[in-house]
């Protein structure tokens, strides 16, 4: 599910919510460590 989820995001704006997506960045990037 999380790439269409990835890929929703992706084709919205989110320049509004760049804060929320860098936290989305690595939350994910810590979980697969």
């Amino acid at each position: 599910w999380f790439n269409s989820l990835s890929k929703r995001v992706m084709e919205q704006d989110w320049s509004w919510n760049r804060p929320a997506l860098d936290y989305m960045e690595l939350y994910h990037s810590a979980r697969k460590n």
